[in-house]
């Protein structure tokens, strides 16, 4: 229940104390359930606590080794700190456990264009399964690359048709 409440107040209410408190009270209830550290870590980010963030989902993966989703989250915490190689370990781990899940390839893609592997990162955002979500990867790695045309198509097509990736938000 802490951990459902936890999510409530994060992502409905805004509540960043709130939340604080709630996950507190489910890691002293249960200092090992992955979900809970998972969580926690998100909230840690949406402080700007990366240390701590990271740390939680370390944590969250020695518990659940197979969350592609404690992976993920791992990735992008190494990618807001600028540690792009470990980003790429966490984020690849993460396609092995679950290749079609949403955006993904598409965070992959940012964190090879990011280590300057351009190519690479053009070839990862095209592997994206969601529409959207891959046209949206390929507007911003085609405008980092100075390549307007390519960047304004995809963007354009991203406005013929709006349509919300379905995954991207936990219940």
């Amino acid at each position: 229940a802490h951990v459902v409440m936890g999510w409530i107040q994060m992502n409905q209410d805004w509540d960043w104390r709130g939340a604080a408190t709630s996950y507190a009270r489910a890691l002293e209830l249960d200092p090992r359930n992955a979900v809970v550290l998972r969580r926690a870590g998100v909230l840690a980010v949406s402080r700007g606590r990366l240390d701590e963030a990271i740390g939680l989902t370390r944590r969250a993966i020695e518990q659940d080794p197979l969350s592609a989703a404690a992976h993920s989250n791992l990735g992008m915490d190494f990618f807001r700190c600028d540690r792009f190689a470990e980003s790429e370990v966490a984020l690849r781990k993460a396609l092995e456990l679950a290749p079609q899940s949403t955006a993904l390839h598409a965070y992959l893609s940012f964190v090879l264009l990011a280590m300057g592997r351009s190519v690479e990162a053009l070839e990862q955002a095209a592997r994206e399964p969601h529409d959207a979500i891959r046209l949206w990867a390929l507007a911003i790695i085609q405008h980092a690359l100075g390549n307007a045309k390519e960047s304004d198509s995809a963007r354009q097509e991203i406005r013929e048709r709006p349509v919300a990736p379905e995954g991207m938000r936990e219940p």
